[in-house]
């Protein structure tokens, strides 16, 4: 109840559950460094490995990682889990690596199945969002709207031929977004959230 009061909530109507979040940005201080991310569970039917290879034959002058809780899954089941490849594999298995993760990336880029997510948000999204980093994502309606409201704080492609000429645009753009944030945060914080749940819950019945 105390975390209730401090946000100022009725503690009849709300309760605060512990989330913790890494909230820190440890982004790529080399002005001439851009760091791209793959972040998420690997399944070979989530398309990670299609996205490697549009990004693989594009040969992109950016650093970037690949960071997935599930290491070995991708060494033995990815044809990219071999050796010498030019991204960096690392296990984001803990809270704490995968923060570290999301904050030191300036972009992440999700792919997301269709059937999936055509109308479901991510909350890897609200992840790299609380630390200050832009994200691209497949155009689907909600994750479209999660991205771009209260205001934008990444871009969307079509298809996954697109990834590489969106990573430009952010690349270019990406002081705008980091601008962003605080609104982005601010438009989806806790009170905000708790203010519209009560104004779509009102007159109901406990």
């Amino acid at each position: 109840l105390d975390g209730v009061a401090k946000l100022g909530l009725d503690k009849d109507r709300h309760w605060v559950v512990p989330l913790p979040v890494e909230a820190v940005a440890n982004h790529s201080t080399d002005q001439r460094e851009f760091k791209v991310g793959l972040v998420g569970h690997y399944r070979p039917e989530k398309g990670l490995d299609e996205v490697l290879d549009v990004l693989l034959k594009e040969k992109l002058p950016f650093r970037w990682v690949v960071g997935i809780p599930n290491v070995s899954d991708f060494r033995n089941d990815s044809k990219h889990g071999g050796g010498n490849t030019p991204f960096e594999l690392l296990d984001t298995s803990s809270p704490e690596s995968y923060f570290s993760v999301l904050s030191s990336c300036d972009l992440i880029v999700l792919c997301y199945t269709l059937d999936g997510y055509t109308f479901r948000p991510s909350g890897l999204v609200a992840d790299a969002a609380s630390c200050g980093t832009a994200v691209l994502v497949p155009a689907y309606p909600v994750l479209k709207h999660q991205i771009h409201h209260p205001i934008a704080i990444g871009e969307c492609y079509s298809s996954m031929s697109e990834i590489p000429a969106c990573i430009d645009a952010i690349s270019e753009r990406l002081t705008d977004f980091k601008r962003n944030f605080p609104a982005y945060i601010q438009g989806r914080n806790t009170e905000t959230l708790a203010m519209l749940f009560d104004e779509q819950t009102a007159g109901m019945n406990p």
